[in-house]
């Protein structure tokens, strides 16, 4: 009986020292990484996915689900906003407790206000380095939050497109005044729409996208770099009121109004107006998007060249920027998102982002198709471009910044203000934090 209570007691003490091991062992062990490779659960594979994109990318988006339905049998539903109410579109959808939007398109100016707002999932725990090394920097470090309020560099967004803006010139009404080549700085336009108005062939010189919204920062933040400008000054100090951001506002409405060399139909133009204005061979130049490239690809008598600058030695100014896919961070279906950014790129020889939207491909391996050279002849030039762009000003507000900025910009030139008083009071906004 004794020898019985001792194995007793015995197995009881083995149970409960097994028992603790276990317990031990499950709370120390090391979890497995994820494999780079590894796919989402069957087990919570979504009934559709909900992407919110612009009107120019909606043709790209849905050719690629389409790809995705067909691979995965996920539905993709598509909700589309015009270009210049998108921001506000994905706010309504996603600044609430329950949103059931998956996807986003991302401009590369709202990366960083997007990620401060907890919007967007960061994304270095999906980026392979295949894939991070196949895509080229500029696109890819546009997405990239690095600053006081980022603790590591984080991609946020993963780029679609590339897009800057460029000189569109009729090589038709130059060549009729004996121009062989477009005008290298502003003075040589001006002299050759001045040679095509004492012909009569031309009544006004440039036409512009003034009254879309983005367009009319974007120009004016061209020309105030052209002039040698900045937006701050080193110590962080708002100055694009005076000195080069000054004089910006006034060549602009100068070319309106005193010298007729730009357009007086810009201020009620968006930029695809602009371009179909364009296009009818009134006018000899237009300043505009990639998305004009796309509209124009056709017309063997347009060409795109450098924007000129306004002497020597500055050859040329743009403004980069482009359009990415952001994760949204309270989508219960991140890993399916993902795998539509990686049927993006799967396809991207197949599926061309510059045949629907204009931009440039992101990808390193595609820059120089031969395909896309002979759609768009004028490649070169536009990659060529990017070396001389720069990037909006980067704040944890700019749609609002930047909507503020393009009112002061519109009131002056529809000579509702002086260009100084319309920049005065833009910097003051500005800095007394009246804009949210």
């Amino acid at each position: 009986m004794r020898v019985k209570r001792a194995s007793i007691l015995f197995i009881l003490v083995l149970s409960a020292a097994y028992f603790l091991f276990y317990l031990y062992a499950k709370t120390t062990a090391v979890p497995p990484q994820a494999s780079e490779s590894a796919q989402p659960s069957d087990d919570r594979r979504p009934a559709s996915l909900k992407i919110i994109v612009d009107n120019v990318y909606q043709p790209y988006i849905e050719k690629i689900s389409a790809e995705f339905e067909r691979e995965y049998n996920i539905n993709v539903e598509v909700f589309v906003a015009p270009t210049n109410e998108l921001y506000n579109e994905i706010v309504k959808r996603l600044d609430t407790e329950v949103s059931d939007i998956d996807l986003v398109q991302v401009k590369s100016e709202w990366t960083p206000e997007f990620a401060n707002s907890g919007f967007l999932e960061p994304l270095n725990k999906f980026v392979t380095a295949e894939l991070k090394g196949n895509t080229i920097p500029l696109a890819y470090d546009q997405q990239v939050l690095s600053n006081e309020l980022y603790t590591l560099p984080e991609l946020y967004a993963f780029p679609m497109s590339m897009e800057a803006r460029f000189l569109f010139y009729n090589q038709d009404l130059l060549r009729k005044v004996g121009f062989y080549a477009p005008p290298s700085t502003w003075q040589e336009l001006q002299d050759a729409v001045a040679f095509m108005k004492d012909k009569n062939l031309v009544e006004h010189g440039v036409v512009w996208g003034w009254n879309d919204n983005k367009g009319l920062m974007d120009d004016y933040t061209l020309l105030l770099n052209a002039l040698g400008g900045q937006f701050k000054d080193v110590n962080g100090k708002w100055i694009f009121n005076r000195g080069a951001g000054l004089t910006a506002l006034e060549f602009m409405v100068n070319s309106l109004y005193d010298n007729q060399l730009s357009d007086p139909l810009s201020i009620r133009l968006n930029e695809a107006k602009a371009a179909e204005e364009f296009s009818k061979g009134r006018v000899p130049f237009l300043i505009a998007g990639s998305y004009a490239a796309h509209k124009l690809k056709d017309y063997s008598n347009i060409k795109v060249a450098l924007i000129p600058g306004f002497d020597k030695s500055l050859k040329s100014s743009s403004v980069a920027g482009g359009s990415a896919l952001g994760l949204v961070r309270n989508s219960r279906n991140k890993e399916w998102g993902w795998k539509f950014v990686e049927m993006m790129s799967a396809k991207r020889n197949e599926i061309i982002v510059t045949e629907y939207t204009g931009g440039l491909p992101v990808w390193n391996d595609m820059i120089d198709l031969a395909t896309l050279k002979q759609t768009y002849p004028s490649i070169d030039m536009m990659k060529q471009q990017f070396e001389y762009a720069i990037k909006q000003p980067r704040t944890a507000s700019y749609y609002a910044w930047s909507q503020d900025l393009q009112t002061s910009l519109l009131f002056a030139l529809k000579q509702k203000i002086t260009p100084q008083d319309a920049l005065d009071q833009a910097v003051w906004r500005v800095e007394k934090n009246l804009i949210n």
